[in-house]
């Protein structure tokens, strides 16, 4: 409806009104997931020029001092853009965050906080220090069906092995052949398949970043060859809703479940909840939301759910993805924008299960 104001008073009056009106919606809660910082490489291979561990300043796999900074400032951006609505001080009570129990991992998470808390008030222990301890709860790797996905898991080891026997994968090995043939002769290791190919592809960006000098031979197949490889290897593993859910169910369940919880009882979770994990985390998430296009995920990239309400009492969901310097907001298949809640939930919930109903489904069973 269109108002007309006349006269000084009324045009407040008016003003005023709008401004209610066009107020910014209110943020309820916020789900966090993030890959951790700059690191090391995870493996090497025979011919690898630097694969001597002196070439690199912590061991394989490990945080990079430019990880710990590139984390320091995520925490620091977070806390601009959430500073009206976390507390300036940590409170166990609004706030919880979960790691995978990678080295790398905790050690993001932990440089995260120092720049998302900085000590304040009653909370300075150490005036010569500006950190804070805050825990980082996490779960050993091997019962971990969330973050590290090396909880074992028959039923999806089965999907995927059936998966891999359709045309569309057995085509790409065809395809592949002579590229996993010059591969393993050149760096002197058995590379036939989609993991070998992706783990080699993983190294030399690691080395490219770090500005080491690659081989000559890598130049025809890197990056471009071996990126598509990595691509095809991340994108096996949600290639499918029954297969996405066993990646991506525990973590899309804490993030309804937290939402459901300012929606239906005022909040009984912490309305700031984080999870610190790996690229293939971010990835799982976005391909089984089925968000295009597909690319590699950066380090220190993240993906923050936010649980938002209008004034006229609607939920709706707001699903944002930084990676690098570029903040975007994405939009859901399905669901128009903005994502009403009830669309988001019947979106997620398929693909959604807590801790009980993963183990209960992983289990093979005779018909």
């Amino acid at each position: 409806m269109i108002q007309v104001c006349f006269g000084v008073l009324v045009w407040a009056s008016c003003l005023l009104n709008s401004y209610y009106v066009q107020a910014e919606d209110e943020l309820k809660a916020v789900s966090v997931l993030y890959r951790h910082g700059d690191r090391t490489i995870a493996q090497s291979y025979p011919t690898d020029p630097y694969k001597n561990a002196s070439f690199w300043p912590v061991p394989f796999g490990e945080l990079t001092n430019l990880g710990k900074q590139k984390h320091f400032a995520l925490g620091q951006w977070l806390r601009k853009r959430y500073d009206n609505f976390l507390s300036k001080k940590y409170l166990a009570k609004e706030f919880h965050i979960t790691s995978s129990n990678y080295d790398r991992c905790l050690m993001s998470a932990a440089s995260n906080l120092a720049g998302l808390y900085p000590p304040i008030g009653d909370q300075v222990w150490n005036p010569s220090l500006q950190w804070q301890p805050i825990p980082i709860h996490t779960t050993p790797n091997k019962k971990d069906g969330m973050l590290t996905l090396q909880k074992p898991c028959p039923r999806f080891t089965k999907l995927l092995e059936d998966e891999l026997q359709k045309d569309h994968y057995l085509n790409i090995a065809k395809e592949n052949e002579k590229l996993y043939s010059y591969l393993t002769e050149k760096t002197e290791k058995e590379i036939n398949d989609l993991l070998g190919g992706y783990g080699l592809y993983d190294t030399l960006f690691v080395e490219n970043l770090m500005n080491f000098t690659l081989p000559d031979w890598t130049k025809s197949v890197f990056p471009d060859k071996l990126k598509n490889i990595a691509l095809i290897f991340f994108e096996m593993e949600t290639r499918t809703p029954e297969l996405a859910k066993f990646r991506v169910g525990q973590l899309f369940d804490k993030v309804l479940g937290q939402f459901d919880s300012y929606v239906e009882d005022e909040g009984s979770l912490p309305k700031f909840q984080v999870f610190s994990a790996h690229d293939i985390n971010i990835f799982n998430v976005l391909n089984s939301l089925r968000i295009r296009p597909l690319n590699i995920v950066p380090y220190a990239s993240v993906v923050i759910f936010e649980l938002r309400q209008k004034n006229d009492g609607q939920y709706f969901v707001k699903l944002l993805y930084k990676h690098e310097s570029e903040t975007e907001e994405l939009k859901i298949p399905g669901c128009p924008s903005p994502c009403d809640y009830n669309e988001y939930k019947t979106l997620l919930q398929p693909l959604s299960l807590n801790e009980d109903e993963w183990d209960d489904l992983c289990q093979l069973k005779e018909s």
